[in-house]
């Protein structure tokens, strides 16, 4: 996703990520999910896209047929963000109103949404910003004044209330998952949620002491394997963002440690996105992809020990 566009990557070279769709001007895409329901023969990518003042629009989706065909516009359903848990798959749209497709139905037919799976989160003084599932399969529902979960009858819990006076237009946008825990960022903090649903400030934020020349917000993050994770940080005093390691080993004890900057300044510029693939990559190795505010995008070979060295 790159702003009004969704490119599909066919090489290395800048000329190589080709359109797939263009949403038109003014429109943002914003989220996507694939879902391949039990009624379907294919997977379905679905695509959420606001405006450029963040109001949501009818959101697209995508048959996997071949690389720019067949996108379709839902001609009555909005979304802000989807996500897939099993064999159910959910939406957010209206600020806070989350909804479930039928279970074993089509997610493209817009009558399968019906309003007895709908459930507003929270109240519409905050939006829902990412949807995301823990190691336990429940759906955790991120907004912007703080982390909601829904019980059986559909009823929404608030967790942590603390984060609401953390209040931020970013709150919640920079999810990832590393080993069984989501991590995330409220405020000027940066969290570790553990499948038990308790929380841990991780960030490198805790580092009060001295002076690093690195300082800043977490704004995307990515695990690698059960080795670390990758973050990317950005210093709105100097408006530059770095590349951080998060974890490592002490011969057989992890440990969780911020390495610090592990590239060289990218000057004026925020990194939004991680993303981890086996594309482009050599045989059995991986990538992580970084997306930037700017439509840059950077990617580098991920190391296949804990050790980066070997």
């Amino acid at each position: 996703l790159a702003g009004r566009y969704i490119l599909v990557r066919n090489g290395d070279g800048a000329a190589n990520w080709d359109e797939s769709k263009d949403l038109g001007s003014g429109n943002v895409a914003v989220d996507v999910e694939t879902f391949y329901s039990n009624a379907l023969s294919t997977s379905l990518a679905f695509v959420a896209v606001t405006n450029a003042s963040g109001v949501e629009q009818e959101y697209w989706y995508y048959d996997g047929t071949n690389d720019t065909a067949t996108w379709t516009e839902q001609s009555n359903h909005k979304a802000i963000a989807f996500k897939a848990v099993g064999r159910e798959f959910y939406r957010a749209h209206d600020t806070n109103m989350l909804a479930k497709v039928d279970t074993n139905t089509d997610p493209a037919e817009e009558d399968n949404w019906s309003n007895d799976n709908a459930f507003r989160v929270g109240d519409k003084n905050s939006k829902i910003v990412r949807l995301e599932v823990n190691a336990e399969g429940a759906l955790m529902i991120f907004k912007t004044d703080g982390v909601y979960v829904l019980d059986k009858a559909g009823k929404d819990h608030k967790l942590f209330p603390q984060l609401k006076f953390a209040a931020n237009d970013d709150n919640g946008k920079s999810t990832g998952n590393y080993l069984n825990d989501i991590y995330v960022g409220y405020g000027e903090a940066y969290y570790k949620i553990t499948p038990d649903n308790s929380l841990e400030e991780v960030g490198p934020e805790r580092f009060i002491t001295g002076n690093a020349g690195i300082k800043g917000k977490i704004t995307c993050f990515q695990g690698h394997g059960s080795f670390h994770a990758y973050a990317g940080l950005h210093d709105t005093d100097n408006d530059k963002s770095y590349l951080l390691k998060y974890g490592g080993w002490r011969g057989h004890e992890r440990i969780t440690a911020w390495h610090g900057s592990i590239s060289t300044a990218f000057t004026t510029k925020t990194m939004t996105t991680m993303f981890k693939s086996t594309l482009g990559a050599a045989s059995g190795h991986t990538r992580l992809y970084m997306g930037f505010d700017d439509g840059d995008i950077a990617w580098f070979n991920l190391p296949c020990v804990a050790d980066p060295s070997d």
